[in-house]
């Protein structure tokens, strides 16, 4: 282990939300830990999604969660998105609508990372390498 008889502690305190607080909190806390350089076999991604209008929605605001459609939580494998870490749903749904709002989840994921999460993860690896030349 990189890291032996040790704990990390994220303390994440929401000061605003429309939206999934879980989903939030999990994509906060992996960002967290790579600013942090903490070492990890990947990143993952939370993403809501709803079916509205029998159409997949994907992060779900407040009022789209209150509106009593089928929500569900997913996180996933940055790089694998077809891995999933956790599946949280509090209804049922057809296999159909299932498999769609799966199927859209992890495309977004995908989406997220390219446009979001990687650009930031390059960054900060270009800027430890520097720091690190510099000190060599």
């Amino acid at each position: 282990s990189q890291y032996p008889s040790s704990h990390i502690h994220i303390y994440i305190e929401v000061l605003q939300q429309d939206g999934s607080e879980k989903a939030a909190c999990i994509n906060a806390a992996v960002m967290a830990l790579i600013d942090a350089s903490i070492a990890m076999r990947d990143s993952v991604i939370a993403m809501t999604a709803g079916v509205i209008d029998n159409k997949v929605i994907l992060d779900l605001t407040t009022q789209e969660n209150r509106s009593q459609c089928p929500n569900l939580l997913m996180v996933v494998n940055a790089h694998k998105t077809e891995a999933i870490v956790l599946f949280e749903m509090d209804c049922r749904v057809s296999e159909e609508a299932l498999e769609n709002m799966v199927k859209e989840v992890c495309a977004g994921a995908k989406k997220m990372y390219a446009e979001a999460v990687d650009p930031v993860l390059r960054s900060h690896v270009t800027q430890l390498w520097q720091v690190k030349q510099q000190q060599a």
